[in-house]
């Protein structure tokens, strides 16, 4: 396994510029990502509005089992970090090997549960006669692509925890790469190929995954040799399955947080019709494209905290806060005349009906303002987990989603319309942002001023 001293220490160097500089790589690999949720939505899109309807409704439980992955993604980057900091490439072996055995036996047990269950679930939040018969041709096919998903994302964590943002990024790109290319040969029928309409979407997706899959595992055993089984007794491998739980499931309680609000939302706006469903479906995948640079900074804030918190360089760790949040609005300001001014125009790039086009402009000129605040969320949620307070970080999560959102948009939506539900995200965004930003900053300034105490 390769020493510590070729690693990239994140505990050295201007904090400012480190952060810029491992969060663009690291968006890249996330637009990647996006271009998967991006491409599936244009091309469904084309299919007409009830397959568009459809894919709308999958969003939560996909992102659900999305969320399970990256809780455990984050347990591993959080322990991994920690023990580079801490000089322990043994450690490191075990705990990234441990990790993907208990990704394997959630892989198994999610396939078991969720199989016989897909009717009822997608029932309960607003699916009817015309969009289910598509949910399932749909999700039959992406849950047993599930083992595509999981092990990618534990892979890739393990390798942003040393400091490598680029390789990731890369991975995710192929992945999505691939997805792209394959899209409309499924969905349409391109050549020798049937046309397999919306199962066309899923079957592309758990294609491209699959490339992610090998590409990380190769990288992961033969590169960095992380992966082995020497000295691996079953009582080790428990106490770190409850290391990882401990940091794990919180981060995943925080980013299922997502997927259950949305699945709420969905249900209030699926009273409106399919048309206005495909139109929040659509927004929110375009919200995805101008959160990406959030998410690689806050992607890259767990490694970061979590090596410099470890080395007890508190000082860092604050700065590294400070300049991703604000980078976080940079990068916010940019985008709100273009998304505003051009949200018509964007709108009909994923569907040619009026009513679906008028629901995501909306829903773009309400809440786009407010997406810099959203990533300051984001960012703060990862750095507690770099901290090893993953309770905090679902606090985070959990205050912007059931204390702010979900009531605002409860109340709202009988003033106003769909467009109350909008204007509740809006707020939500920017009282959740400004609140998790305070409170990690006292957090660290009081965890530097004991330890300078203690020293």
């Amino acid at each position: 396994m390769p020493g510590l001293s070729r690693r990239p220490s994140l505990t050295s160097g201007d904090p400012t510029s480190l952060v810029l500089r491992m969060a663009i790589p690291m968006l890249a690999g996330i637009l990647g990502m996006v271009a998967f949720n991006l491409a599936d939505t244009y091309f469904v899109g084309r299919l007409g509005t009830i397959p568009l309807a459809a894919m709308s409704f999958t969003f939560p439980l996909v992102f659900i089992v999305n969320s399970i992955a990256l809780g455990l993604g984050v347990g591993t980057s959080t322990l991994v970090s920690r023990a580079i900091g801490g000089g322990d490439d043994g450690e490191v072996r075990r705990i990234v090997t441990s990790s993907l055995m208990l990704g394997f036996c959630v892989v198994l047990v999610l396939v078991a549960l969720l199989r016989p269950l897909l009717g009822r679930i997608f029932i309960s939040i607003g699916a009817d006669r015309q969009t289910l018969p598509f949910i399932l041709d749909y999700m039959n096919i992406w849950l047993f692509g599930m083992p595509f998903v999981v092990f990618p994302m534990l892979g890739n964590n393990a390798l942003r925890a040393t400091g490598d943002t680029r390789t990731p990024a890369l991975i995710m790109i192929v992945g999505a790469t691939v997805n792209v290319i394959i899209d409309p040969i499924l969905i349409f029928g391109i050549g020798p190929f049937p046309a397999m309409g919306i199962k066309g979407a899923a079957l592309a997706t758990v294609i491209g995954r699959a490339c992610t899959l090998t590409i990380s595992m190769t990288i992961v055993s033969r590169r960095e040799k992380m992966i082995g089984f020497i000295g691996l007794r079953p009582m080790l491998i428990l106490g770190i399955w409850r290391r990882l739980v401990f940091v794990g499931l919180p981060a995943m309680a925080t980013n299922m947080i997502m997927p259950v609000s949305v699945g709420i939302i969905t249900r209030l706006i699926s009273v409106y019709g399919p048309a206005a469903v495909a139109g929040f479906g659509v927004a929110s995948r375009i919200e995805t494209f101008v959160l990406a640079f959030m998410r690689s900074l806050a992607a890259v804030t767990v490694p970061f905290i979590g090596q410099n918190s470890a080395a007890r360089q508190y000082g860092r760790a604050i700065k590294g806060i400070r300049a991703a949040s604000f980078y976080s609005m940079l990068w916010s300001l940019l985008w709100v005349a273009a998304v505003i001014l051009g949200r018509h125009r964007i709108a009909g790039i994923f569907s040619a009906n009026p009513e679906v086009v008028k629901i995501t402009a909306l829903y773009l000129l309400i809440v786009t303002a407010s997406y810099g605040f959203h990533g300051i969320l984001l960012i703060v949620s990862s750095g507690f987990n770099g901290l090893n307070r993953p309770l905090h970080s679902a606090m985070v999560s959990l205050t912007r989603m059931f204390v702010l959102y979900i009531p605002l948009a409860l109340v709202l939506r009988y003033l106003f319309g769909v467009a109350g539900i909008f204007g509740a995200a809006f707020f939500a965004n920017i009282a959740g942002g400004l609140l998790a930003y305070i409170w990690i900053m006292r957090t660290m300034h009081r965890e530097k001023k004991y330890f300078v105490q203690a020293n």
